[in-house]
Formats: C-alpha cells, sequence, structure tokens
C-alpha cells in the first residue's frame, strides 16, 4: 500500500445464509451477528459488509449487509468484489514459495543476480542524517528478507524524519513508473537499517512481484494467475477489474480528507476520485503498469476463501496442490526475533499496533504468538486498508473473512471488527460445548 498505512483498513438489505457450503449450518442460528452489522449499515458506520465463519470444512455462517454503493442503493452482494489492498501481501507471498518450491531459487539466495539494481547496498548511519553518511551492507539481501520484511528497505511512514523518509516517498508513491523505473529509483537510495536486521513494512512485498517476474521471465501478473489464481479457481481476482465486472466492484470511502475530524463527526466520504489522496489503487479498470505486490489486488470473499483454505489445508486444495506442506509451515512461522520485534518502528503505525506484544511475522503474514480470547496460538493473517481482515486458526480450524468498503475500520484494533470478532468467537465457543 502506498499513501496512508496510518489508518489501515476498516434501509439496509440483510442476506442471511446465500450459498453456503454443503454441511454447513444456517446463518438463522447467528441473527446477533447479523443484526449488529446490519445496525452499523444503518448508522453509516459502513455501507456494507460481506462476511463468511468457516470452521471445520465448512461455512458456519454468512452475512451480506448494506450496499455496494450509498450513491446508488445498490444492495451487495455475495459476489461483489473489493479492493483487497494489503490483503494482497500473502498472496504474493505464496506465489513467490511457488518458486521456491519449483527449486527456481532458494530461500537464501541473495537477490542480486536478478535484482541488480540493489546489489552491493549501502546502509545510512543514522536514519535521520545526510543520504551520502553510509557503510557498506555487510551482506547483500536474501529472498528470506521479502518474505520477512527485513530487507533494510520500508516505506517512508516507517521511518522518522529525514533526508531519508523524503527519498522513499517519492519513490513509493509513484504509481506511474514501471517495474524497470520504480527499482532503479529504488536503487539510487541506502538502505535504513542491515538486511536482516529490523522489520519494515511494505516494500518487500512490491520487490516480491520484481523478482517473481524476473526469476519465471513472466510478468508478475500473469505468473500468479497461472500457479496461484487459476489453480485455486480463484476466477475474480486480479490487479485490475473487467469492464464486465464492473457493476460488481464495491465503492471504497472515507471518513473524509481529514480523517480524524471527520471519523468524529460520524461523515463517509466516497473516494473513488483519481485526484483524492487515498486513491492509491488508481484507476481498477486499467492494466497497472506495476503490478503491487503490497496492494494492488482486487478479490472476492468465496476466492479469498479458496486462497485461505488452501493454506489451511497444508498447501492443497480439491486435489490442486500450489505449495508443500513444508513450506506451508515456514510460512506461517514467526521469524523474527524479540529484539526485532521489539525495535520495529512499526510500532508506531496503526498497521502493527499493538500486535508485537502477542504476534510475530512469518512469510507475508503476522502469526499470533500465544492464545487470544478470538485465535490460539499459530494463527495468521493480514488486513487491508479498506477493510479487508483475513485469519487462519490451524488449531482451532477455523477460517474468518470480513470484508468492507471503508478505510479506517479494517485494523485488528478497530471498533466495529472487535465486535464482530467477539460475537463470532463467542458463536464457535458455544458451537464446541
Amino acid at each position: 500500500m502506498k499513501k496512508s498505512m496510518l489508518t489501515l483498513a476498516f434501509a439496509t438489505l440483510a442476506v442471511a445464509g446465500g450459498a453456503l457450503e454443503a454441511g454447513a449450518t444456517s446463518s438463522a442460528d447467528w441473527t446477533d451477528v447479523n443484526q449488529m452489522l446490519t445496525q452499523a449499515a444503518d448508522d453509516g458506520l459502513i455501507a456494507g459488509a460481506s462476511t463468511i465463519v468457516w470452521k471445520n470444512g465448512k461455512v458456519v455462517n454468512r452475512d451480506v449487509v448494506g450496499y455496494r454503493s450509498l450513491e446508488t442503493k445498490a444492495p451487495l452482494r455475495e459476489n461483489d468484489i473489493f479492493r483487497m489492498a494489503s490483503t494482497t501481501k500473502p498472496v504474493t507471498a505464496v506465489c513467490l514459495l511457488t518458486l521456491v518450491d519449483a527449486g527456481k531459487i532458494k530461500l537464501d539466495d541473495p537477490i542480486d543476480k536478478w535484482i541488480p539494481e540493489l546489489a552491493n547496498r549501502k546502509v545510512v548511519r543514522h536514519m535521520t542524517g545526510p543520504l551520502d553518511d553510509v557503510y557498506p551492507s555487510p551482506r547483500p539481501i536474501k529472498v528470506e528478507d521479502l518474505l520477512t520484511y527485513r530487507i533494510g528497505y520500508g516505506m517512508a511512514q516507517m521511518l522518522p524524519n529525514g533526508p531519508l523518509k523524503a527519498a522513499i516517498a517519492k519513490v513509493d508513491i509513484a504509481p506511474n513508473m514501471t517495474t524497470d523505473e520504480w527499482v532503479a529509483a529504488l536503487g539510487k537510495l541506502p538502505l535504513a537499517a542491515p538486511p536482516g536486521s529490523m522489520w519494515q513494512y511494505n516494500v518487500s512485498s512490491d520487490l516480491m512481484g520484481v523478482l517473481i517476474a524476473r526469476v519465471s521471465g513472466m510478468p508478475f501478473d500473469q505468473y500468479l494467475k497461472a500457479h496461484v489464481l487459476d489453480p485455486l479457481k480463484m476466477n475474480d481476482t486480479g490487479f485490475w477489474v473487467p469492464r464486465e465486472k464492473l457493476d460488481r466492484l464495491t465503492v471504497a470511502y472515507a471518513p473524509g480528507d481529514n480523517i480524524v475530524a471527520q471519523f468524529a463527526a460520524g461523515k463517509m466520504t466516497d473516494f473513488e476520485g483519481p485526484l483524492h489522496p487515498f486513491n492509491f489503487m488508481g484507476d481498477p479498470t486499467v492494466v497497472p503498469k506495476r503490478p503491487s505486490g503490497a496492494g494492488g489486488l482486487y478479490s472476492t470473499p468465496d476466492d479469498f476463501l479458496r486462497f485461505a483454505r488452501m493454506l489451511m489445508n497444508k498447501g492443497e486444495l480439491e486435489g490442486v496442490r500450489v505449495l508443500r506442506p513444508e513450506t506451508v509451515a515456514l510460512m506461517t512461522t514467526n521469524h523474527l526475533t524479540p529484539e526485532q520485534r521489539n525495535r520495529s518502528p512499526g510500532t508506531s503505525v496503526a498497521t502493527v499496533q499493538n500486535m508485537w506484544a502477542t504476534r510475530g511475522f512469518g512469510y507475508g503474514v503476522s502469526v499470533l504468538t500465544e492464545d487470544g480470547p478470538e485465535f490460539a496460538t499459530g494463527a495468521y493473517g493480514w488486513p487491508g486498508a479498506f477493510g479487508t481482515q483475513w485469519t487462519n486458526d490451524p488449531k482451532r480450524q477455523v477460517i474468518v473473512l470480513y470484508f468492507i468498503q471503508r478505510m479506517g475500520d479494517g485494523n485488528d484494533n478497530a471498533p466495529l471488527y472487535r465486535k464482530w470478532l467477539a460475537l463470532t468467537a463467542k458463536h464457535l465457543s458455544s458451537a464446541q460445548k
């Protein structure tokens, strides 16, 4: 994601039940959950919400409430398309790991062979110091550094004010650059920290897309489609929305340009316009010059459930293997040391605020390191800025998907999500008794 990681994603039609999988229980048992979401839409907190709760191989609850568009009052439907924003990141990680499984690249390989623009790195002596006050990086950036976000680069908002922050900001928010232009511009900047030493958000996932393209010899979006999306039958997922599907695209909303003030006033603002400061995904009908592995995908709850089920089933879905079980285990294991978790500059950003006390980071996903009220140790997932929440809990065999279309209510601490999750956990707990 580009411009606003500081606010991660966050007469009503109420559709209960819907197209549940065979053997699923009815959403009628979950009336209070549906009523809570419906009330949130009635109160203008959200335009709409589409949620799925899966347990032990079947969907046990599904709710679709509210509108796809507040202007047209078009009701939200089960197959409507959402901007995934940072929930793209786990998909990109899986895509890169297919190359690892295929033996085309190794986790400890330096990326210099494929991305020479980032060879022979220099590191700034002080994050707030001059760009030319540098020292040689003790080692090159490796493939696993990309997957764990420890490449030494982060988005500008991860850094204290200074020349490096300003320089990275100019590169990171340049959607009109081609992939090669973007990497070349990034390669002119020093690292903020030595590779492997510090978790920094976002840039790594975009670089994964570059690495995937150069290792595979295929454009990133085409390789992703051929090796992840098509095998999983994620037919409505991609980096743009075909015109024949535009009537299914949800409208994204924010409380207004002044996020804090407008949120307090309870106002909602459509920010689809190309000049709106939070429209970092651009025109959904245009094939992007640089498909973003960090935040560029559009998808549906049903498509993403297939992705989540594949990981829950250790890399396989309906007889199609995407990753080896050992690779899924690596992906969903915490790789951050206590020191890296404590010193990560991301602790001041809402994306990961308060998460390091109970979480670590795997390959493109956060990983719960102790039991919580809703999920058990080992649960993993990642949210998106427009309100796309996903968590897999292997220990409890639970998948939750919570899709809304409003920036500011899509992070782990967002009040509405917490309320929905608490109710959901209550139902799941009751079902176990």
